[in-house]
């Protein structure tokens, strides 16, 4: 439970300029390809409606069919209930304790030992939150 604990402090630490720093996540796919269909996915649920289509994709795509928008994914709860620009880090922080804590049960059950267990789960929390925190970029005014 401790390493669990230090997973998620590590990535607390590593995402605290997008989470409590004002900084904003954007670049790479997240700027023409995810946000925009979040923001999609939230219009539509939140004015009701069961977000079968997106028509704003040259004559409109499958959506709810589709993986990439997560129509169904428990996380995407985050995105009803917050302000899009705040739940969209949060969605994608929260990935990267969760995949830590994974990797670090699943070695564990494997009869792996605690330290070769965190050894493998805590490089790849780093790395990934390193990686993602580089291309945060100052948030609009309008964040918080």
């Amino acid at each position: 439970m401790l390493a669990i604990c230090l997973l998620v402090a590590a990535s607390l630490v590593l995402f605290w300029p997008v989470l409590f720093g004002g900084r904003t996540l954007f670049g790479r796919d997240i700027t023409p390809f995810f946000y925009p269909m979040k923001h999609v996915l939230v219009e539509s649920i939140r004015s009701g409606s069961i977000p079968f289509w997106n028509p704003g994709i040259a004559n409109g795509e499958p959506f709810f069919a589709s993986l990439q928008p997560g129509v169904l994914y428990p996380g995407s709860l985050l995105l009803y209930v917050l302000p899009l620009s705040v739940s969209f880090d949060w969605l994608v922080a929260l990935h990267y304790p969760l995949a830590g804590a994974g990797l670090y049960l699943d070695f564990k059950n494997l009869s792996a030992q605690n330290a070769a267990a965190r050894s493998i789960s805590a490089p790849e929390v780093e790395a990934a939150t390193t990686a993602f925190t580089a291309t945060a970029l100052p948030a609009r005014s309008s964040r918080r």
